[in-house]
This record gives C-alpha cells, structure tokens and sequence, in this order.
C-alpha cells in the first residue's frame, strides 16, 4: 500500500515528496504528500475507481490507489485524499494499530 501511494507522489511532484506517519486512538496514520498539481475532490472521487486514469500521457494503469483502498478496508482501515500544504496531492492511509 506504502509502495503504491509513494509512487504516486514521485511520479507527480515536483521535486518533493513528505512521507510521515502517526499513531493516535488505536490506529496508525501514514501521509504521502507531494508538490505536485494535486487533484480537485471530483477528480480524487474519480481516481480511487480501478482503471480510472485521468492522465493517459502519464506511465501507470489506473489500479493503484482502487487497490490500496481496497486493502486498507480489508484490514479496517481506510484511504483518504486531499490537498497537501505543498501544493499537491495528500494521501493519507489509515489502518488499526
């Protein structure tokens, strides 16, 4: 799931990515962030359904971030994407502790 999100953010920034996690209440929080162009809310609605791309010049087939959701819910978790303070995508993966 780590491999995929981190991924992700080097394939689209910049030049920087901030990987950082946290535990609190029983579950472990890991952010993936990037200064990349980030994704409005429909498009990161769009991107967590398998072999939605939004980007076809892009390397990547569009199962990545469906699959890493798929396994964080499987586990008990969860996967959650916004806006990172750095301009671009904030990916936050949320499992049991």
């Amino acid at each position: 799931m780590l491999g995929n999100l981190v991924d992700n953010a080097c394939r689209w920034c910049r030049g920087r990515v901030r990987v950082s996690a946290s535990a609190r209440d029983g579950a472990v929080a890991v952010v993936v962030e990037d200064d990349g162009p980030g994704l409005d809310p429909a498009a990161a609605s769009a991107v967590m359904a398998r072999g939605r791309r939004l980007d076809e010049g892009v390397p990547g087939h569009g199962f990545g971030l469906p699959i890493t959701l798929e396994l964080a819910e499987l586990y008990g978790g969860g996967l959650s994407l916004g806006r990172s303070d750095l301009g671009g995508l904030r990916a936050e993966l949320r499992l049991p502790a």
